[in-house]
């Protein structure tokens, strides 16, 4: 990658990780508060990575053309947790709007509108085609590993490579190979290769 196309995504990094800033506290209920994250891993993969208690609750992996998520001025993220444990987020990068919900408790999932049941130990699901017009569909639902998950973005780059490589599924869904990569990038896709 150049130096300017890098410059337009850590600009998204910078908007979207302001606007998903961990929650600190404790939720009515006594459910601890969901720290989400969103930002791009790989050129053409935004990650979407929840956390409760240091626990992975939810990654999700959206995946569409190289630079999708740079397109256009619009950009935001809303979300958080409940009470009973699911997630639910929505993200906007131009014209492209993605969203899941998730519950964990009855393994039921809504991603960009389509309602389905996910295998019990679900936390990561990978998107792809979100920038179609169909607006993408879930490949894969799987179980990594989520002991000592850490995506706080004070720790940039280095937590998501240390979470992404845990499956190589995942590696592998990030396309890595496929586009050059800038030596001098801190990206995940320079250590996962």
């Amino acid at each position: 990658m150049s130096g300017a196309p890098w410059t337009s995504v850590l600009l998204v990094v910078s908007m979207i990780t302001a606007v998903a800033e961990p929650r600190i506290g404790q939720s009515r209920g006594g459910t601890t508060p969901v720290a989400m994250t969103s930002l791009p891993v790989s050129l053409s993969v935004v990650a979407t990575g929840a956390t409760r208690d240091g626990r992975l609750v939810l990654l999700v992996l959206w995946r569409g053309a190289p630079r999708w998520y740079s397109s256009g001025n619009r950009r935001s993220a809303h979300g958080g947790g409940d009470q009973k444990g699911g997630i639910n987020t929505t993200l906007q990068y131009g014209d492209v709007q993605v969203a899941v919900s998730f519950d964990p408790a009855t393994n039921s999932a809504a991603i960009n509108g389509k309602t389905m049941t996910v295998p019990a130990g679900t936390n990561v699901f990978l998107v792809d085609g979100v920038d179609t017009r169909s607006g993408g569909a879930l490949t894969k639902a799987l179980r990594i590993d989520d002991a000592d998950v850490d995506l706080h973005p004070r720790l940039g780059f280095s937590g998501w490579t240390q979470v992404l490589r845990r499956s190589r599924e995942v590696v592998a869904f990030l396309q890595c190979d496929r586009v050059p990569v800038d030596p001098r990038s801190v990206e995940p896709c320079q250590h996962l290769r």
